[in-house]
């Protein structure tokens, strides 16, 4: 049996290695707003987001023309060599939109609101039930978009972000 959890397992350390973003903004934002400097709160907040931005995308790019090497070293062969190539490839679009939440995330905990990322985790969840649904039926996937593993794989790459 091939070792099948390290591909997620890949793509997981990465997204968290991205968590310092969420720290630096909320550091930056709290003490600013702390001695009144909206604006320099303000700056903080768009230096993050053009940091994550950055970060997200390059990360992206990498992991996606890395994704043979990235397969091949956690053990893939052959048909599950494969798979896990388009898995990360299609995982790996999600990035950038992990680090921008990590980001907003920084904001939000910086201004001491965390009702809203409560509601849009709520909102997430709600999407990932919806898509997984959607990536259960399987002929409906397979007769329109041709290859069913594929867009089960989309489906849950949208719902992590």
């Amino acid at each position: 049996m091939e070792p099948i959890v390290g591909y997620g397992t890949i793509l997981s350390t990465i997204s968290w290695l991205m968590a310092f973003l969420a720290s630096g903004v909320t550091t930056q934002v709290a003490q600013r707003k702390g001695v009144g400097d909206t604006e320099g709160a303000r700056q903080a907040v768009s230096q993050g987001l053009n940091l994550a931005v950055f970060l997200g995308f390059a990360t992206a790019l990498i992991v996606g023309l890395a994704a043979p090497q990235l397969a091949k070293l956690v053990g893939g062969k052959n048909l599950v060599l494969a798979s896990a190539v388009t898995y990360l490839r299609v995982a790996a679009l999600r990035l950038p939109a992990i680090a921008v939440t990590f980001a907003v995330l920084g904001w939000f905990r910086g201004i001491e609101d965390l009702r809203l990322p409560v509601r849009v985790v709520i909102g997430a969840n709600i999407a990932n039930v919806g898509m997984e649904i959607f990536g259960m039926m399987r002929r409906v996937i397979k007769r329109n978009f041709g290859n069913e593993k594929h867009c089960e794989r989309w489906g849950e790459s949208a719902a992590r972000c």
